[in-house]
């Protein structure tokens, strides 16, 4: 019998797939933003595009998403800075890193931050 400590087994965290962040994930990111900030004002849809639109601009820059079952579990934002120091190597920030309240304490924001920390 296959359990869950048999390594024949996926966990839940093998399960966790990790990528670049689409315009179709917005309204997901949206509603996990809530949970980072919920005293905040609700942003607009177009202007959330927009926003996306710009930071995907920014070379090297991208909200990572964590996802289980095609839901939206965890999320961080990398934003890659230009640089006139350190013989003009960038810099980078991460940002909004945030796990759905479900998901949280099993490893998720920090395999979503190594992604982003590696990529930049």
């Amino acid at each position: 019998m296959i359990g869950a400590s048999d390594p024949a087994q996926p966990s839940e965290e093998d399960a966790l797939t990790i990528r670049r962040a689409e315009t179709f994930d917005l309204a997901g990111l949206l509603a996990l933003y809530r949970e980072l900030n919920p005293d905040d004002a609700e942003i607009s849809v177009d202007k959330a595009h927009d926003n996306f639109d710009a930071l995907s601009r920014f070379p090297g820059s991208a909200i990572y998403v964590g996802l289980i079952d095609q839901t939206i579990a965890t999320t961080c934002t990398l934003i890659v800075i230009p640089n006139l120091t350190r013989s003009g190597r960038p810099y980078a920030l991460v940002e909004n890193v945030v796990t759905a309240s479900p998901y949280r304490g099993r490893g998720y924001g920090r395999k979503a931050l190594l992604q982003a920390v590696s990529a930049a």
